[in-house]
C-alpha cells in the first residue's frame, strides 16, 4: 500500500486554482496548501499542509518571531519560483514513494515531510 495525492488546494488562494494563481512576486512567495491524500486501496483521504515558499520568502519570514539567532522549519517545502506543476509533483512522488504495512504507518512516514492533521491525535 502506498499513499496517492488526491487533491492540492489553499483557503489562502480564494476563488484561483492552484494552476491559475500566480502571486504578486514569484520569486519571493509563502503559501500553506492543503494536500488531501489517502491510501492507494481505498477512496479515504485525510489532510496534510504544507507551506510552499522560495528560499527569499524563507529567510525574511522564518526569523520575524523573537528568536534566539535561529529556527526550526518543519512542514516545509522549498522551490526556486511558483511553479504549481513542480509543487503538485513534489508532494505527489512523496505520496506514491511513502508505503507501509497500513495507512498508520504511511502517514507517520508522511507526517516527517508534511504537517497530519491526525499528528499527535489519541483517541
Amino acid at each position: 500500500m502506498h499513499a496517492v495525492l488526491r487533491q492540492l488546494d489553499s483557503v489562502d488562494l480564494g476563488a484561483d486554482s492552484l494552476d491559475s494563481y500566480v502571486p504578486p512576486n514569484p520569486d519571493v512567495f509563502g503559501i500553506l496548501l492543503s494536500a488531501h491524500v489517502g491510501p492507494s486501496d481505498q477512496e479515504a483521504e485525510e489532510l496534510f499542509y504544507v507551506t510552499v515558499c522560495t528560499p527569499t520568502w524563507l529567510a525574511g519570514n522564518a526569523m520575524r518571531a523573537p528568536t534566539k539567532g535561529f529556527t526550526f522549519v518543519r512542514d516545509t517545502l522549498v522551490v526556486d519560483a511558483w511553479d504549481p506543476v513542480v509543487i503538485h509533483r513534489a508532494v505527489a512522488d512523496l505520496c506514491s514513494r511513502t508505503s507501509g504495512s497500513d495507512w498508520s504507518e504511511i502517514a507517520n512516514k508522511l507526517s516527517r515531510y508534511l504537517a497530519w492533521e491526525f499528528e499527535d491525535y489519541t483517541p
